[in-house]
């Protein structure tokens, strides 16, 4: 059971996530839709945008109205593949430890209410049933709400240990096929590379269409 003072820490943390999601939110959500705007705006700050971009990634996680993915992909536009995926990277992980510490304090009933319940109770369902093994998967995949997913691994009896090398892991292709995409958008490169990119998006993109069925799967 979480203490007293622990639970209202989190609390206070989380009722400031949601303030600048409120304050911030729309705009962020402009930017993921138009990344050449956020790179003009960024343009005066260059020199600690990557620093600013971690930030708005693990507010992104923290605040799920915001797109992570769209976060990501703008990473990759901003910065290229390589150092877009580090940012990427570093802010995934801080916001998923956030999100799995918030859960674990905050417990289910607050949690529900504020994500999808049936999308918590699903994944949570997996974790109770499968264990990890599952979740190296679903992290991998750029379509799976992770946000929703690191709420719910706090809400559950996982170990933090667990969880963070399920991340670590897990988010290290996902980071950079989203990173990679979006790099292409921004470059229109067209190499092996960014070819083979888009072919595993297409992939994913066709498991993404046919996650209700992955679900069903993922329930035996």
């Amino acid at each position: 059971m979480a203490h007293p003072i622990q639970r209202l820490f989190a609390l206070l943390f989380f009722v400031i996530i949601l303030l600048l999601g409120f304050e911030f939110g729309e705009e962020l959500i402009f930017y993921t839709a138009h990344p050449a705007s956020l790179r003009a705006d960024l343009l005066p700050y260059h020199t600690i945008a990557p620093l600013i971009m971690i930030g708005i990634q693990i507010l992104s996680i923290l605040f799920v109205p915001i797109s992570d993915q769209g976060i990501t992909i703008a990473n990759g536009v901003l910065f290229g593949t390589f150092l877009g995926s580090i940012v990427s990277y570093v802010g995934r992980i801080i916001g998923s430890v956030c999100a799995f510490f918030l859960g674990r304090q905050l417990g289910t009933p607050l949690m529900e209410y504020f994500l999808n319940k049936n999308e918590v109770n699903h994944f949570n369902e997996i974790i109770t049933q499968k264990g990890e093994k599952p979740l190296y998967g679903l992290y991998m995949i750029p379509f799976f709400p992770s946000d929703v997913i690191s709420f719910t691994a706090g809400i559950s009896k996982m170990r933090f240990s667990k969880f963070f090398k399920i991340i670590s892991i897990g988010f290290i292709p996902h980071v950079i096929l989203i990173a990679g995409f979006g790099d292409l958008l921004g470059t229109f490169e067209w190499n092996l590379f960014t070819l083979t990119i888009l072919g595993i998006l297409i992939v994913l993109s066709v498991l993404f269409l046919a996650r209700h069925r992955l679900r069903a799967y993922l329930k035996r």
